[in-house]
């Protein structure tokens, strides 16, 4: 839950940025497809950062205890991970979908 609760903040910060010209990528980027582009890797690393150390925690805690469960819940957070793999359908669509989010921002 809070892998999808975090990131969806944070992007919705860098998203307002974007829509006041703001956001800055290291640099000064003007091309929105950039600008969304750095937004939804952010996203996805962070989603992922947290659903990899709660894995590697209930990975660390099986390894100690000997728990099933533990090595279940790591088994099922690597599934979470996979699921949020980036595909190009999945990028362009998001990309798109916020393009047109950012259109009736900027009004």
């Amino acid at each position: 839950m809070l892998s999808l609760v975090v990131p969806s903040m944070a992007a919705s910060s860098q998203f307002k940025s974007i829509a006041n010209g703001t956001f800055t990528v290291g640099r000064k980027v003007s091309d929105d497809d950039e600008m969304l582009s750095a937004v939804y890797q952010t996203k996805m690393i962070i989603g992922c950062a947290i659903l990899e150390g709660v894995g590697f925690l209930n990975t660390f805690t099986y390894s100690s205890s000997g728990q099933v469960a533990n090595a279940a819940i790591a088994g099922l957070l690597i599934l979470g991970v996979l699921l949020h793999f980036p595909t190009v359908g999945r990028i362009t669509g998001w990309i798109e979908q916020r393009k047109h989010d950012l259109s009736f921002a900027r009004k």
